[in-house]
């Protein structure tokens, strides 16, 4: 077993797409004798007495979670770059969307063995800064999840976007639909409902009729769903419409049809060009048109349901398997 330091783990949101991506990226790991000694969560900083202990520890090894963050030069990203730099021969990233870095985080990030990237334009981009990059589709789809009652319930799933545009053209497009539909927040409920939750929800139909409250954001607050019957939904819709990256995963993975929007990069249309799945969401298309086209597009895929998700995937999963077997020996 070799002792590994998790950064920038996103395992303690209540959101799906961190959870499942999460449990893959452990799973991983396990496979490959990686023991997870300490587990550091996203936008935290190094806590006194880390970096001694690693400087210490010559056999232990760094793995970043790079899911949602390493992209735009962002703040925490540089100071995970800059935190990890005097130990960069034994550091792994990954699970990145990796673009729009600066030249000195690009001089840095190719000082490490290996940088796992989700989509191909990632790694083209990784490339192209002199960086060591393998393509390996998202953790999330290494997870093992699955939907003991994968059973379709014939809703039209909706979630929303990171991006504000988005958000509205989905919202809108749920209000046409909300008949057929169903609105979902990607951020799973905990714990038991407030007795209050009721009276809740009233003030809050108050304050969209007064526009003192976005209609996304409360659609996201009445439609909270324990993550079994998030779970549920989302593999059993009739069709997911989506802003979200890792509700497109999923899509992918239970053959879900599926309508992309845009979220803050093109992270899910270079995930579903790698995938040659999902159809994108255009305003100047009606929509039963787009919903038709999604459908015909996820029968096309004559192979069960995971079974093409698994043969697409063992290329990429061993050539990383093997590469990082190779930095732990």
């Amino acid at each position: 077993m070799k002792d590994v330091i998790l950064l920038n783990s996103t395992a303690t949101y209540n959101h799906m797409g961190c959870y499942l991506t999460m449990a893959g990226l452990k799973r991983f790991l396990s496979s490959v004798g990686g023991n997870v000694r300490y587990e550091l969560p996203v936008n935290r900083p190094f806590p006194a007495g880390l970096k001694d202990f690693i400087d210490k520890n010559k056999d232990v090894y760094i793995v970043i979670n790079g899911e949602g963050t390493l992209h735009d030069d962002q703040e925490y990203a540089k100071y995970l770059i800059n935190s990890c730099s005097p130990f960069s021969d034994r550091v792994v990233l990954l699970n990145a969307q990796y673009r729009n870095m600066s030249e000195n985080f690009n001089s840095l990030v190719s000082e490490f063995p290996i940088v796992q990237v989700r989509t191909k334009f990632d790694l083209g981009y990784a490339q192209d800064k002199g960086i060591n990059a393998l393509y390996c589709p998202d953790m999330l789809f290494f997870s093992g999840v699955s939907s003991l009652n994968q059973k379709s319930h014939n809703k039209i799933v909706i979630t929303d976007s990171h991006s504000e545009q988005s958000s509205a053209d989905l919202t809108g497009f749920f209000c046409r639909k909300e008949y057929f539909s169903k609105w979902v927040d990607f951020h799973y409920r905990v714990g038991s409902a407030s007795k209050y939750e009721p009276y809740m929800q009233a003030l809050l139909n108050v304050a969209v009729a007064f526009n003192f409250y976005s209609q996304t954001s409360f659609l996201n607050k009445k439609n909270k769903h324990y993550f079994d019957e998030l779970l549920s939904l989302i593999s059993g819709a009739k069709c997911l419409v989506t802003g979200r990256y890792h509700a497109a995963c999923m899509a992918i993975l239970f053959n879900v049809p599926l309508v992309y929007h845009y979220s803050n990069t093109s992270k899910i249309k270079d995930l579903c060009n790698d995938w040659e799945y999902g159809v994108p969401y255009d305003k100047s298309v009606d929509s039963n048109a787009m919903l038709n086209m999604a459908i015909s597009d996820s029968n096309s895929w004559s192979l069960g349901v995971g079974e093409r998700v698994n043969r697409k995937m063992k290329v990429q999963y061993d050539n990383l398997k093997s590469t990082v077997n190779e930095i732990f020996k």
